[in-house]
């Protein structure tokens, strides 16, 4: 008797208004992903300037890879560019070949020297990259664009992401009969620059080179997020 009474008192307590009221879980919830925007004026450019050179002797390859970029380099100082501003990006040497009747033939060996040159003035782009070809480089590419300081445009948005969220959360709670009551979490997904794709064309005049024009256009800064909002019926 003592053991159903026990029993009897377990189930009431479990029923009972108070517990109930704790294991009650009828809230609605929107999830949301929120996507911003926005743009801004590069302020510094990268640009990879190489020396490629095949010759019939490795030495004689790189030998001659290695003058040219001395000579890239010391263009580049002239031009204002300082040590810390120029890193190495590749150096490799490596055998090439050609086929004669599915037989390889080692024709000699190709050089391959770059570096990264990272350019603070803007108008000062094509300058450096026409040096730099004077200068003995075979090869310039990777040019790309960006900002220094990244924290502002990176939180404004993330900022327009939050505002694109909560936009988007009040049409689908009008429309499902609901009100936002408050956010119950948010989780960042980051923020993220895209460069602008470089415009590099190369224009000559008859008897003299033009100067290489860029129009490096706005950096994109893209921030997005989920936030979780809690509902009320209205």
């Amino acid at each position: 008797m003592f053991r159903i009474f026990i029993c009897l008192f377990t189930i009431l307590a479990l029923v009972s208004p108070s517990h109930a009221a704790l294991l009650k879980d009828d809230e609605t919830r929107i999830t949301i992903s929120g996507k911003g925007m926005v743009k801004a004026e590069p302020d510094v450019a990268y640009v990879t300037i190489g020396v490629e050179r095949t010759e019939k002797t490795a030495t004689e390859a790189q030998g001659i890879a290695a003058e040219k970029m001395n000579n890239i380099q010391a263009s580049l100082k002239k031009m204002g560019i300082k040590d810390d501003k120029i890193e190495t990006a590749r150096v490799t040497l490596q055998p090439s070949y050609q086929y004669d009747k599915g037989k390889r033939i080692l024709i000699g060996y190709t050089a391959h020297n770059q570096i990264k040159v990272t350019i603070d003035k803007l108008d000062n782009v094509g300058k450096i990259i026409d040096g730099s070809i004077s200068a003995g480089a075979t090869n310039v590419y990777n040019i790309s664009f960006s900002i220094k300081d990244e924290d502002l445009p990176k939180q404004a948005a993330l900022k327009k992401a939050v505002e694109n969220a909560r936009d988007k959360a009040e049409v689908i709670a009008a429309a499902a009969g609901l009100v936002i009551k408050r956010i119950k979490s948010i989780q960042e997904a980051g923020a993220r620059i895209i460069p602008p794709a470089s415009n590099l064309r190369a224009m000559a005049a008859e008897g003299a080179a033009a100067e290489t024009p860029i129009s490096p256009g706005d950096v994109e800064v893209h921030g997005s997020l989920t936030v979780v909002y809690e509902c009320d019926k209205k």
